[in-house]
């Protein structure tokens, strides 16, 4: 798994902290899921529903535990996040 945030000017992004770069290759990983959290969460470090949608568009399903939704989508989501 691999920590992303929503920035102001660039988008939805992996962390720039300890990025292990091999990590977001899309010939070698496939990555199908985001682990979003509720609106204003641990200070807005974390991607909402709703951020993750208008990234990559609707999923195929959503899975709800406590204050998290799991999006998973038919897909590999690494090709369309900003690197």
């Amino acid at each position: 798994m691999r920590a992303v945030r929503n920035y102001p000017r660039s988008g939805l992004a992996a962390y720039r902290w300890e990025l292990d770069r091999t990590l977001l290759d899309s010939r070698t990983h496939d990555v199908n899921f985001l682990v979003a959290t509720a609106p204003r969460s641990y200070g807005g470090s974390t991607v909402t529903e709703r951020e993750g949608i208008t990234k990559f568009g609707k999923p195929y399903r959503i899975y709800r535990f406590q204050r998290y939704a799991i999006l998973v989508w038919r897909k590999n989501l690494l090709p369309e996040l900003t690197r």
